[in-house]
């Protein structure tokens, strides 16, 4: 664990290869790809916001986001929809 500190990652099991220099190799190209990847969703997400903001499918999308597993209250809404297949399918 020390060595780790100092910045000495040890070497690969399979290349045998110091596995910084390895990181270092990919380090710039992994680098750009993320940053041409949030460069894109940022200005795809702007565009959509300015283009459906108000209208039927930024409502829909919004309330269709909290049908997800990332909703706070996505708890709630199961409960009232199984309520729901409760009162109405099952009777």
């Amino acid at each position: 664990l020390g060595n780790v500190l100092q910045g000495d990652l040890g070497r690969s099991f399979i290349t045998r290869r110091p596995v910084a220099a390895m990181i270092a190799q990919v380090l710039p190209n992994a680098l750009t790809l993320g940053g041409l990847a949030l460069l894109l969703s940022t200005v795809v997400g702007v565009f959509l916001v300015v283009a459906f903001q108000d209208r039927w499918l930024d409502q829909a999308i919004m309330g269709g986001s909290c049908w997800g597993p990332r909703c706070r209250h996505s708890g709630w809404v199961w409960v009232w929809v199984w309520v729901w297949v409760w009162v109405w399918v099952c009777d």
